[in-house]
Order: C-alpha cells, then sequence, then structure tokens
C-alpha cells in the first residue's frame, strides 16, 4: 500500500469531505465548534503580528461569532512569544458562565452576555421596558457586555422607594439642621449686635449724666475764681449748687458702682426690721429736695402703723429713689406723683405718675440693663438704662417682685411687693 501528504486547504477539505459523504451515502459530518475553532486559530496566525500590541500590558481579549458560534480569544504578548487560548462555547459555558449565573440566582439577579458586535452570547436579552443595568466591555475589560436585570422588580422598586424616602428623610433633617444652625447663629449675632449698640447707647447716657454736673461744677467754679468780690449771699448760692452737682455726680458713680457689683454678685445685704412707712417717708422728703422737683407735686400714703419688712434700709431707699426719679423722667409736663404703702398678705409701695406711659410689649424687657423704652428715645428723655434692673435686682434679693401697670399716654405705676415681716431666703442674706 503507497501513502504521501499533501497540503489540503479549506475548500479541498470541504469538497472532498462531500464527496465521500456522497459515496458513502451518509450526509456530511460537520461540526461547527470545531470549523469556528479552526477559523478562530487561522484569524489568529493572520492577526499574529497586531496581537497584543494594542491591549493594555501587551494582552488582547476579543469575543467574536465564527458560523453562529460564539468564540473567545485571550492572548498575551512577550519579547519571544505569544500565548494565546481559544475557548469555544462549551467552555465558557461550563467553566464561566453556569458558576456567574448559579451565584447570581441566590441574589434574585439575572444577567445577560453578548459580544461587541450585538451577538447574545448567553442568557436572555431583556424585554422591552424591563430595567436593566449594562456594562461595556470598554468599562469592564471583559471581552463582552453584561447586562444585569433583576428576577425581583416589585421588591426592588419597593427597595428603591424606601431608599428614595430614607434618603428624603436625611435631606429634611439636614436641611432642617441647616436652618436650626443659621437661625442660632443669626440669633446669637442680633444678640450681640443688640448688646453692643445698648453698651454703645449705655456709655452715651452716662457721659451724657456725668457732664451735666461737671458742667454745672465748672462753670460755678470759674464763677467764683474770676469774681473774687462775689457778693456773700451770692457767693452761698453758688455754693449750694455746687454741693447739689456734687451729690448729683456721686449718686450717680454709686449707682454704677452698686449696679456693678450686683452684677457681680458681690453685693451685701443686711437684713434687719424696717418700718417700711417711715422709710418711704424720709425718701420722699429727701427727694423733694433735688433741684429737678421744684415744680413737682408729689404727694404720699402711709400707714399709721406702718408694716415692718426684713430689709437693707439703703437698697431698699435706692430701689424706692430710682422709682421716683424715673417717674420725673417720663412725666412729660404734668409732675404729679402720688406714693402709697399699703399692708395686706404682703406689703405693696406704688408709685404712680402721669407720664408718657410704657407700650405694652416692652413692659418685661424694660427691668433688663441697658434697656430703655421707645418713648424714651422718641422724647429725647435721657437715662442711663440701669435704674429699672437695679430695682428689680434689689427687690428679688428681698424675696419680693416688681409689677407695672401702664397705658401709653396715661402714667405708669410701678408696685414694690415684699413679704410682710420680711422671712427672706438664705440666699439673700448678710454675705
Amino acid at each position: 500500500m503507497k501513502a504521501r501528504r499533501w497540503k489540503l486547504d479549506r475548500a479541498s477539505y470541504h469538497y472532498y469531505s462531500g464527496q465521500v459523504a456522497q459515496w458513502l451515502d451518509e450526509e456530511s459530518d460537520s461540526d461547527d465548534g470545531s470549523q469556528a475553532m479552526a477559523e478562530a486559530v487561522e484569524w489568529l496566525w493572520r492577526n499574529r503580528q497586531n496581537i497584543g500590541r494594542a491591549g493594555k500590558g501587551g494582552s488582547d481579549r476579543r469575543a467574536f461569532c465564527i458560523q453562529d458560534t460564539p468564540i473567545v480569544v485571550l492572548s498575551r504578548r512577550s519579547r519571544e512569544r505569544i500565548a494565546t487560548f481559544i475557548a469555544g462555547p462549551n467552555y465558557q459555558q461550563t467553566q464561566w458562565f453556569e458558576p456567574l449565573f448559579r451565584s447570581l440566582e441566590f441574589r434574585k439577579v439575572s444577567a445577560g452576555i453578548r459580544d461587541p458586535d450585538g451577538a447574545q452570547v448567553y442568557g436572555n436579552a431583556p424585554e422591552a421596558g424591563t430595567p436593566a443595568t449594562m456594562r461595556y466591555s470598554s468599562a469592564t475589560g471583559l471581552p463582552w457586555d453584561i447586562t444585569l436585570i433583576s428576577s425581583n422588580l416589585e421588591a426592588d422598586v419597593s427597595q428603591f422607594a424606601q431608599r428614595r424616602r430614607f434618603m428624603m428623610l436625611g435631606l429634611g433633617l439636614l436641611a432642617l439642621l441647616v436652618m436650626t444652625t443659621s437661625y442660632l447663629i443669626g440669633r446669637a449675632i442680633s444678640r450681640e449686635l443688640a448688646a453692643a449698640r445698648l453698651q454703645s447707647d449705655f456709655v452715651s447716657a452716662v457721659s451724657h449724666e456725668f457732664r451735666t454736673p461737671l458742667t454745672s461744677m465748672r462753670q460755678f467754679t470759674e464763677m467764683l475764681v474770676e469774681n473774687e468780690s462775689l457778693p456773700e449771699a451770692k457767693r452761698h448760692t453758688y455754693y449750694q449748687a455746687q454741693e447739689r452737682a456734687t451729690r448729683r455726680l456721686s449718686r450717680l458713680v454709686e449707682s454704677l458702682l452698686d449696679f456693678g457689683r450686683m452684677e457681680a454678685d458681690a453685693r451685701p445685704y443686711r437684713l434687719e426690721p424696717l418700718d417700711i412707712g417711715r422709710l418711704v417717708e424720709s425718701v420722699v422728703e429727701e427727694f423733694k429736695q433735688e433741684d429737678d422737683t421744684k415744680d413737682l407735686i408729689l404727694g404720699f400714703r402711709v400707714p399709721k402703723d406702718g408694716p415692718s419688712v426684713n430689709g437693707d434700709q439703703d437698697a431698699l431707699a435706692q430701689a424706692l429713689w430710682n422709682l421716683l426719679d424715673n417717674a420725673v423722667k417720663y412725666s412729660d409736663k404734668r409732675p404729679d406723683i402720688q406714693v402709697d404703702v399699703e399692708a395686706g398678705s404682703c406689703v405693696a409701695v406704688r408709685v404712680r405718675d402721669q407720664g408718657i406711659g410704657i407700650q405694652h410689649s416692652e413692659r418685661r424687657r424694660i427691668f433688663r440693663k441697658f434697656v430703655r423704652g421707645s418713648s424714651a428715645n422718641m422724647c429725647g428723655i435721657k437715662g442711663t438704662g440701669i435704674g429699672l434692673a437695679m430695682v428689680k435686682h434689689i427687690v428679688d434679693a428681698h424675696g419680693g417682685r416688681v409689677l407695672v401697670e401702664s397705658e401709653p399716654g396715661k402714667g405708669s405705676t410701678f408696685t414694690i411687693q415684699l413679704p410682710v415681716g420680711g422671712k427672706v431666703d438664705g440666699k439673700n442674706s448678710d454675705r
């Protein structure tokens, strides 16, 4: 038997294979997978010079269909050789796709794989209108485009809606936090600005209050120095004016110092039994000696048997003096002031004027330091803004309270209420 080898190309192979099948009266045995693998090898040989040159790190991944058969070619090029792996459909399915799809079943997710030409390699393409997520080969580095489809769309939609609700709730809380923080910061800034403005007004008012008696003292001193031949009577009058200005200045300084000690909680109160009626009478009589009270109609009613309280005489006298001083300032050319003392469940000392009154919205604010009513500013009435703050501090230290009744244009009534017989809490006692 003789035999030999000769080159057999693809066309010749298909021709002779068909002839043999015809002679044997059989159908041609066509293995599409083997033919596809053979064509992949042929393609690899023809393109061996370009493989791995454009890929990252000298590698190349390609997926394509040959005679409707999916083929994957993986190549890596080095200086000496080209290492290539060709995977047919059976290998891809058993080694790659089925393990992947089994792991996705537990997550209730299905997948579809197609090559870059759009041919479906494995799985099913998503139906029209079905939400799906696709990752292209350019993004994943794989030779296919992968599509992920949820198998439980209702649960995913519900979960997405829940996440969206949580996100909206988080955004709402964040917005609320920003708004609250902005409000608190704005409020703090406005308070600081208001405090700075009040302090500036206080400095201005104190400067004016100091300037008035100082100006009076300087004028009378200059007249006494420049004119030594003044009559004794006129000289005596000038000395009296100086004495009143000095007393007014001293009272203002003492008032500021006392307020500072009160603010620092360093003002001692020496509590002792006091006849409140006699104290009111002495303060009123002393107040009548002031220059500002020449045209003042100042009356007072005090019970014959004056009620007794436990209190600090100097502090209570200062509180009453401040109320009388305010009544004169705000009398608005109607200097009719009445002071009453009443005894009942508590001792009440009332100072009533017929002045310009106080706005209802300002009745609480006027007891804060440096705060003055809007009527005072409109009428140009000078003051430091600490008189009523001192009154409240003194009365609170004696276990009492300060009430105010007022109507714009019809006057005001300030009432100091103190415990009868004067049991005062220990924290307000001498310290």
